[in-house]
């Protein structure tokens, strides 16, 4: 591997490591025995090759996959990579995962497009770099680009000349397509003729037009397009066209890409807001489509009686959507002093650091010259605070997190805050109130609660409000995750713990044995080929301590998120919770938890796992390893290299089906006393809709909101 100190300079080290790198990141054609032709690109830069192929069938069509080679225990050749590729396409294609048509053509780059190889070529090349305050001088774009005509130049422009360039114009607004959307618009003749123009006038609606046979045949038969497209998105639960002509003059000739979201949701969104919002530019656009995909996903749908309108919800917005974007980053990000630090230190770095250079750089280039200047200095003004979480305070303070998935994660805290107000405070209360001792509860109940804590805790707000009431929240979750519960019987409970557990071990879990607040490990420990454990997390002491906001008893720091609520979604099976831990010999713990990973139930008939979420510390940007542990691990769980506790899960829902007594199992304490309530109620005073906060629990279990949720207990709450 290339060092910096056997180079003159860092320009001639950089071309070496840069050398270096592509020879390991191989571009090649293939071609299978039924007659395929490919291209297949291989990463063997990672411990586990990534494997990219495009290929051409016999009938012209072509297929997009992606996967991963056998992990390599030493250097292999080109060939014999492209060999191993070869044969896992012959045999075991099932085995990788197929894009759709438009989602391939823009991964490997075949609409103008770095293509996400050269992407993540570049990106693994940076990252990879030991000299971090090189790897921050690098253009990016630049050597992504130069990646990008290596692949070309090794057989992707054969491949783009194969293609049909007005059925790629007219599907141009349009991410994901299908081979049929690419044929539709293929077609010869008039036909051709007539769909590129329908596609034309509505771009964002060109694969919409052949998922609807209403529209292929006005489009085909020359009837009115904008009476079609209107009687096609119908009217909403008010009676209301979803669809006017003012809307369709305003979506004529825009063909901005549709980013992600589908056709019905962005018409929707679209339809929500005044008509002088609608996005004057593509950089609005891009914000627009960022805020639909993530606050209009969370808040506003077609399908629901929701609360929430558009115009409430944007308040402020006024159609500046990318000022609005980063007001909502402004409200969910934490910028507070980090854990440790007193006014000493931030008046330090308030001094030391040049924060209006800082304020002109994108947000990744700011994270790492932050990490650089803070490793930089010999000596802290204040021991005891950590040198990552300084470097995470000026990049947030400069540059909040502005990214689609950032505003995802934020909505999810929101859905989190939500979601602990309805176990603590409704279902509790309502149960109370219906006079009975015992109270089952199904997704329904659940479900009807966690509707009526939206209205108590969200409605009538703005998105702004919602991710500052979200972001104080979470500073506060552990106290409110305690409220009610009783401090005495909890000691006991815990005193009892500590006695059944052993000693802890090295990565930070006790033995074994299953205890009475235990729920079964989605698989066993596992370390990844990089070194980091992958550690199923198995009861609420173990969620606590993963999301705790400072450090453990054992020294270890937790992870400053809201996983400590997570219980009752892991006792029912829907969730199940792994930590990704890094062994730290000679620190002041023993390890260290690099993110959280959030699992969907995983089922014996699609053994995959799907991600529900994934945090790194203060819900940042996941480190390298844990995202390269992260994607071993996908890969493993497969392949059976890890196998799924299937058994042991499947008895614990058994017996979980035959509990008489969820609620407790929700809110953690026992319901049927009221001063338990009444301390539950108290810490949320901040966050409820003004004319909940003085009400005492009886004049709050009348509203409406309260009561809906009592009606749906009544008829499943019977009395011992």
């Amino acid at each position: 591997m290339a060092r910096l100190e056997d180079y003159g300079t860092a320009k001639e080290y950089l071309s070496a490591a840069w050398n270096e790198h592509i020879s390991k990141v191989i571009v090649a054609p293939i071609k299978l025995p039924a007659g395929d032709n490919g291209l297949v690109i291989i990463d063997s830069t990672l411990t586990q090759p990534s494997l990219a192929c495009v290929l051409t069938h016999p009938d012209g069509r072509l297929s997009f996959l992606t996967g991963y080679l056998a992990p390599l225990e030493r250097a292999t050749s080109k060939d014999k990579l492209v060999s191993m590729a070869t044969d896992l396409l012959f045999y075991r294609m099932d085995s990788l995962e197929t894009m759709n048509f438009g989602e391939g053509l823009r991964a490997f780059g075949l609409l103008g497009t770095v293509s996400h190889s050269a992407w993540q070529s570049v990106t693994n090349f940076v990252e990879g770099l030991p000299e971090k305050h090189i790897a921050a001088r690098i253009p990016l774009s630049e050597l992504m680009v130069s990646e990008q005509r290596r692949f070309e130049a090794g057989g992707l422009r054969q491949v783009r000349e194969t293609l049909n360039d007005e059925a790629l114009f007219a599907l141009r607004a349009c991410d994901t397509f299908l081979w049929r959307d690419y044929e539709f618009y293929a077609a010869e003749g008039n036909l051709g003729k007539f769909r590129g123009q329908a596609a034309g006038v509505y771009p964002l609606l060109a694969s919409y037009f052949v998922q609807r046979p209403s529209l292929k045949r006005a489009i085909d038969d020359q009837q009115s397009l904008t009476d079609a497209v209107i009687a096609a998105f119908g009217k909403n639960k008010r009676g209301e066209v979803v669809v006017t002509k003012g809307l369709l003059n305003r979506m004529r000739n825009v063909d901005w890409p549709l980013n992600g979201i589908p056709v019905d949701t962005m018409v929707y969104a679209l339809s929500q807001i005044p008509p002088e919002w609608f996005p004057s530019d593509e950089a609005e656009w891009e914000a627009f489509c960022d805020i639909t995909a993530t606050v209009g996903h969370f808040f506003l749908k077609a399908e629901d009686d929701s609360s929430f309108d558009a115009k409430s919800l944007f308040a402020g917005c006024g159609g500046k959507w990318v000022q609005f974007r980063e007001r909502i980053a402004n409200a969910y990000t934490n910028t507070r002093p980090p854990e440790g630090s007193t006014e000493i230190t931030v008046k330090f770095f308030e001094q030391a650091v040049s924060w209006d250079e800082l304020r002109g750089l994108p947000r990744q280039k700011v994270a790492v010259l932050a990490e650089n200047f803070v490793n930089s200095l010999q000596n802290l003004p204040e021991e005891g605070v950590n040198r990552r979480d300084i470097a995470t305070w000026i990049t947030n303070k400069v540059r909040p997190n502005i990214s689609r998935a950032a505003i995802r994660n934020a909505c999810i805290d929101l859905e989190d805050v939500r979601r602990l107000f309805s176990q603590k405070v409704l279902l509790p209360l309502a149960a109370y109130k219906t006079g009975m001792s015992e109270m089952p509860i199904s997704q329904l109940h659940r479900e009807t609660a966690d509707q009526a804590a939206g209205e108590i805790l969200f409605a009538g707000k703005a998105a702004t409000a919602l991710f500052e009431i979200s972001r104080q929240a979470h500073s506060q979750y552990e106290a409110l995750f305690a409220a009610g519960i009783d401090e005495d019987e909890t000691r006991a409970k815990l005193k009892d713990e500590q006695r059944r557990r052993q000693a802890m071990a090295e990565i930070g879990i006790y033995d074994t044995e299953q205890g009475e607040d235990d729920w079964p490990p989605l698989c066993p420990i596992v370390q990844a080929p990089n070194g980091i454990f992958i550690v199923p997390l198995t009861s609420s002491q173990l969620l606590a301590e993963e999301g705790r906001h400072g450090h453990n008893a054992d020294n270890s720091r937790g992870l400053y998120h809201c996983v400590g609520g997570y219980a009752p979604q892991c006792r029912t099976g829907s969730s199940h919770v792994l930590s990704f831990r890094r062994l730290t010999p000679g620190g002041q713990a023993t390890f260290e938890r690099l993110s959280t990973l959030e699992t969907k139930a995983v089922s014996k008939t699609n053994v995959k796992i799907s991600v529900k979420q994934h945090r790194g510390f203060d819900n940042q940007e996941i480190p390298l390893e844990a995202r390269q542990a992260f994607e071993w691990f996908c890969k493993a769980v497969e392949t059976g290299e890890v196998p799924i506790n299937f058994e042991m899960i499947s008895a614990y829902a058994m017996q979980m089906a035959l509990s008489t007594d969820d609620i407790e199992k929700e809110c953690g304490y026992d319901w049927r006393i009221r001063k338990h309530i009444e301390n539950a109620m108290m810490p949320w005073a901040p966050y409820v809709g003004k004319k909940y906060r003085k009400m005492g629990l009886d004049s709050f279990a009348e509203t409406e909101a309260v009561m809906s949720v009592r009606e749906t207990l009544l008829p499943t709450a019977y009395k011992l």
